[in-house]
Protein backbone atom coordinates (compact mmCIF):
# COMPACT_ATOMS: atom_id res chain seq x y z
CA UNK A 1 0.00 0.00 0.00
CA UNK A 2 1.16 3.51 -0.74
CA UNK A 3 1.27 6.17 1.95
CA UNK A 4 -1.85 7.92 0.69
CA UNK A 5 -3.75 4.60 0.55
CA UNK A 6 -2.79 3.92 4.17
CA UNK A 7 -4.01 7.36 5.25
CA UNK A 8 -7.24 6.97 3.25
CA UNK A 9 -7.91 3.59 4.88
CA UNK A 10 -7.31 5.10 8.30
CA UNK A 11 -9.74 7.94 7.51
CA UNK A 12 -12.37 5.41 6.42
CA UNK A 13 -12.08 3.36 9.61
CA UNK A 14 -11.83 6.24 12.08
CA UNK A 15 -14.96 7.53 13.73
CA UNK A 16 -13.50 10.48 15.64
CA UNK A 17 -14.00 13.87 13.95
CA UNK A 18 -10.70 15.12 15.37
CA UNK A 19 -8.81 12.10 14.04
CA UNK A 20 -10.48 12.32 10.62
CA UNK A 21 -9.66 16.01 10.44
CA UNK A 22 -5.95 15.63 11.14
CA UNK A 23 -5.68 12.63 8.82
CA UNK A 24 -7.25 14.72 6.04
CA UNK A 25 -4.65 17.42 6.70
CA UNK A 26 -1.87 14.82 6.40
CA UNK A 27 -3.40 13.46 3.20
CA UNK A 28 -3.79 16.94 1.72
CA UNK A 29 -0.18 17.89 2.52
CA UNK A 30 1.05 14.63 1.03
CA UNK A 31 -1.01 15.06 -2.13
CA UNK A 32 0.25 18.62 -2.52
CA UNK A 33 3.83 17.42 -2.23
CA UNK A 34 3.09 14.57 -4.64
CA UNK A 35 1.64 16.98 -7.23
CA UNK A 36 4.98 18.78 -7.52
CA UNK A 37 6.97 15.58 -7.90
CA UNK A 38 7.09 11.99 -6.77
CA UNK A 39 6.52 12.03 -3.02
CA UNK A 40 7.93 9.18 -0.97
CA UNK A 41 6.79 7.49 2.22
CA UNK A 42 9.53 9.42 4.00
CA UNK A 43 7.91 12.64 2.80
CA UNK A 44 4.70 11.45 4.45
CA UNK A 45 6.55 10.67 7.67
CA UNK A 46 8.14 14.10 7.53
CA UNK A 47 4.70 15.73 7.34
CA UNK A 48 3.55 13.74 10.36
CA UNK A 49 6.69 14.57 12.33
CA UNK A 50 6.14 18.29 11.70
CA UNK A 51 2.55 18.05 12.91
CA UNK A 52 3.62 16.16 16.04
CA UNK A 53 6.40 18.66 16.77
CA UNK A 54 4.00 21.59 16.31
CA UNK A 55 1.40 19.99 18.56
CA UNK A 56 3.98 19.26 21.26
CA UNK A 57 5.21 22.84 21.14
CA UNK A 58 1.66 24.18 21.42
CA UNK A 59 0.86 21.78 24.27
CA UNK A 60 3.90 23.11 26.11
CA UNK A 61 2.30 26.57 26.23
CA UNK A 62 -1.17 25.39 27.24
CA UNK A 63 -2.45 25.13 30.76
CA UNK A 64 -3.39 21.66 32.01
CA UNK A 65 -7.10 22.54 32.09
CA UNK A 66 -7.23 24.05 28.56
CA UNK A 67 -10.17 22.55 26.63
CA UNK A 68 -8.16 22.38 23.39
CA UNK A 69 -5.52 20.16 24.98
CA UNK A 70 -7.48 16.90 24.51
CA UNK A 71 -7.93 17.59 20.79
CA UNK A 72 -4.22 18.19 20.22
CA UNK A 73 -3.31 15.09 22.20
CA UNK A 74 -5.73 13.02 20.12
CA UNK A 75 -4.30 14.47 16.89
CA UNK A 76 -0.77 13.64 18.02
CA UNK A 77 -1.70 10.08 18.99
CA UNK A 78 -3.59 9.53 15.71
CA UNK A 79 -0.80 10.61 13.39
CA UNK A 80 1.99 9.13 15.53
CA UNK A 81 0.41 5.71 15.03
CA UNK A 82 1.28 6.00 11.31
CA UNK A 83 5.01 6.40 12.01
CA UNK A 84 7.31 3.37 11.93
CA UNK A 85 8.91 2.27 15.21
CA UNK A 86 12.25 4.07 15.12
CA UNK A 87 15.27 2.71 16.95
CA UNK A 88 16.13 4.43 20.22
CA UNK A 89 19.60 5.74 21.01
CA UNK A 90 20.37 2.63 23.07
CA UNK A 91 19.04 0.28 20.38
CA UNK A 92 21.14 2.09 17.79
CA UNK A 93 24.21 1.79 19.99
CA UNK A 94 23.55 -1.95 20.40
CA UNK A 95 23.21 -2.28 16.62
CA UNK A 96 26.56 -0.55 16.08
CA UNK A 97 28.33 -2.61 18.74
CA UNK A 98 26.66 -5.79 17.50
CA UNK A 99 28.21 -5.59 14.05
CA UNK A 100 32.00 -5.80 14.07
CA UNK A 101 32.42 -4.45 10.54
CA UNK A 102 30.19 -1.42 11.23
CA UNK A 103 31.88 -0.76 14.58
CA UNK A 104 35.31 -0.91 12.93
CA UNK A 105 34.20 1.46 10.17
CA UNK A 106 32.71 3.95 12.63
CA UNK A 107 35.76 3.77 14.89
CA UNK A 108 38.07 4.31 11.92
CA UNK A 109 36.09 7.36 10.81
CA UNK A 110 36.23 8.66 14.38
CA UNK A 111 34.66 11.47 16.31
CA UNK A 112 36.30 14.15 14.17
CA UNK A 113 33.96 13.30 11.31
CA UNK A 114 30.77 12.35 13.10
CA UNK A 115 28.67 13.32 10.08
CA UNK A 116 30.37 10.70 7.92
CA UNK A 117 30.08 8.11 10.70
CA UNK A 118 26.36 8.92 11.04
CA UNK A 119 25.93 8.38 7.31
CA UNK A 120 27.63 4.99 7.51
CA UNK A 121 25.33 3.85 10.33
CA UNK A 122 22.18 5.16 8.62
CA UNK A 123 23.19 3.37 5.40
CA UNK A 124 23.74 0.14 7.35
CA UNK A 125 20.38 0.45 9.10
CA UNK A 126 18.55 1.06 5.83
CA UNK A 127 20.17 -2.05 4.34
CA UNK A 128 19.01 -4.01 7.40
CA UNK A 129 15.48 -2.54 7.09
CA UNK A 130 15.81 -0.75 10.45
CA UNK A 131 14.11 2.63 10.84
CA UNK A 132 16.43 5.12 12.49
CA UNK A 133 16.72 8.89 12.58
CA UNK A 134 19.98 10.68 11.89
CA UNK A 135 19.84 12.61 15.17
CA UNK A 136 19.41 9.35 17.07
CA UNK A 137 22.45 7.88 15.32
CA UNK A 138 24.47 10.99 16.13
CA UNK A 139 23.51 10.70 19.81
CA UNK A 140 24.41 6.98 19.82
CA UNK A 141 27.79 7.71 18.23
CA UNK A 142 28.45 10.45 20.77
CA UNK A 143 27.79 7.93 23.54
CA UNK A 144 30.06 5.41 21.82
CA UNK A 145 32.92 7.88 21.42
CA UNK A 146 32.52 9.07 25.02
CA UNK A 147 32.88 5.47 26.21
CA UNK A 148 29.34 5.13 27.57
Amino acid sequence: MTFDEIVRAKIATTESKVAKGILKVVLGEYQQKNASGKATVNDGYSIIEKIVAGNKETLGYMKADDARRAGLEEETATVSALLPPYLSVDDTLKTIKGNEKLLAEVTTIGVANIGRATGAVVKFCKAEKLDVKGDTVKDALTKLFNGE
